[in-house]
């Protein structure tokens, strides 16, 4: 979460972050363990968000190793 709030802020098109754990009791039994919820100025910002350097190196280096289960989901609101 800390990890999420320092490094996704700072990439381009990215407005706001929340990050958090599960309230549920169970922790790593839980469905969900993390949520990263990322808004973006434009839709249209969706492309460079997920390609920006910085993006792929929290996703790739930073969480996969910790994850067991990773789903992503895009909305447009």
């Amino acid at each position: 979460v800390a990890e999420a709030r320092a490094v996704l802020p700072r990439v381009p098109g990215v407005v706001a972050v929340q990050a958090g754990v599960a309230l549920t009791e169970g922790g790593s039994d839980a469905a969900w363990d993390v949520l990263f919820d990322v808004t973006l100025a434009s839709p249209d910002d969706y492309p460079a968000y997920r390609d920006d350097p910085a993006h792929r190196a929290f996703v790739e280096a930073y969480v996969a190793p910790r994850a067991a289960a990773r789903k992503a989901w895009n909305f447009s609101i």
